[in-house]
């Protein structure tokens, strides 16, 4: 005997919901990481400095806990402090 599954259109929504929300956890993590860097160097967080954009560094099909996401993490806060240090201390 064969079943054919209806995919109910409710919850074909609410999948799409939980992995946007996901989607956005993983991103505030991230933040997160680099926040508590930024805050260590300067006593300031990301939104209390200049804007940057930070989602271009962001690649949500790297996984939290490698080496890409480690790399991911150092690489957008090596460059946000060349940006800030040239940005704001000039050299002096």
């Amino acid at each position: 005997m064969l079943y054919i599954m209806n995919y109910d259109t409710d919850e074909h929504e609410y999948m799409e919901l939980k992995s946007q929300f996901h989607a956005e956890r993983k991103f505030d993590r991230f933040m997160d990481e680099i926040n508590a860097k930024v805050e260590a160097r300067y006593g300031l967080g990301v939104n209390d400095l200049a804007d940057f954009d930070f989602y271009s560094y962001y690649d949500e099909g790297v996984e939290e806990g490698t080496q890409g996401w480690k790399y991911m993490v150092d690489s957008l806060f090596e460059d946000f402090c060349y940006n800030m240090d040239s940005e704001y201390f000039c050299g002096y």
